[in-house]
């Protein structure tokens, strides 16, 4: 059994009894949940598990992170999810109907936006969105209006609503992506690393993006490898390593319990004041420790249990010249 911290066992704990109304009500549960690959390697066969007894459930109204490092096994708890892969054991229910005897079902209730845009080079934004409301049920007469209403939610619309998928930015596309996950108004939406590789700006605008969605009672998943990404869009965090969760809370939770304390960045406007500057750092705090200086900038990490937030601040505003 895949151990992680007091959190994650309290979930398990949670998710499996199942007696909870908030496990009952939850838009996906997931109990002991398994995906093994297996393979031949020196003439033996091996299996290896890419997600290990993973029990979670995320309520409507939600938005869940999934974070951790490449191999965690985020995707592949997705594409499960999704129905992509099959399970190799546990189980998991989106909206009470299970993801391998009632996939159709399951299919009807979710939105995706996969980690990498699939879009057809040819098509515009307006067909490629009339297209997906039409294999949503969208009634056809409906479907340009519905398009339309997309197009905007998602800052589509204008002159780039009819311009063809090969022509749109990096930018662009993954806010297609993101419309055509949200096509039928899904009750669950997922989306696979929504701003892998974009800049700074389309992140944020993405990120507004789906935290409008939450707004209209939506359960969302994202998994992502960035806790900044995390940090601002997420109610509850799970970090997952080796194919399970290694701890899970709020962001304040996770970064009270594992942080390491919060960092002071000061620019000096001469080098030879170093010792000034070090001097005033551990009289804030006897635990600040210089990480780093490059030139006049410093920066120091300042442990929690010693540093005044608010006092570090105060200083640091008076000594300002």
């Amino acid at each position: 059994l895949f151990q992680g911290d007091d959190d994650v066992e309290k979930e398990r704990t949670r998710v499996v009894a199942g007696n909870s109304s908030e496990v009952a009500a939850a838009a996906i549960v997931m109990r002991n949940l398994v995906k093994s690959y297996e393979s031949v390697s020196h003439g033996r066969r091996v299996s290896k598990r890419a997600v290990n007894e993973l029990c979670l459930a995320v309520q409507t109204n939600e938005i869940f992170g999934l974070l951790g490092p490449n191999g965690a096994g985020k995707t592949t708890t997705i594409s499960m999810l999704t129905g992509l892969e099959r399970p190799s054991g546990g189980s998991a229910t989106i909206g009470g109907f299970d993801v391998e005897t009632q996939i159709r079902l399951v299919h009807k209730k979710i939105g995706v936006c996969p980690q990498f845009d699939h879009l057809w080079p040819e098509m515009s934004v307006r067909q490629h969105l009339i297209f997906f409301a039409l294999l949503k049920g969208t009634p056809r007469k409906e479907t340009e209006l519905a398009a339309r209403q997309l197009a905007e939610d998602v800052h589509l619309d204008g002159d780039v609503y009819n311009k063809v998928a090969s022509k749109l930015s990096g930018g662009e596309k993954r806010r297609l992506s993101i419309a055509i996950a949200l096509t039928g108004s899904p009750p669950v939406t997922f989306f696979d690393e929504p701003t892998t590789g974009l800049d700074p700006a389309v992140r944020r605008n993405i990120w507004s993006i789906i935290k409008a969605q939450q707004a209209e009672g939506r359960c969302i998943v994202i998994t992502t490898h960035s806790m900044e990404e995390a940090d601002s869009l997420c109610d509850r965090i799970g970090i997952m390593a080796g194919g399970g969760l290694r701890c899970l809370g709020t962001q304040t939770h996770l970064k009270t319990k594992f942080g390491d304390g919060f960092k002071v960045v000061m620019t000096a406007d001469s080098v030879s004041r170093s010792a000034e500057i070090e001097a005033l750092m551990l009289s804030l705090s006897p635990g600040a420790k210089l990480a780093y200086n490059t030139g006049k900038q410093y920066t120091y990490t300042v442990p929690l249990a010693s540093g005044d937030v608010a006092q570090v601040f105060n200083t640091m505003e008076t000594s300002r010249r």
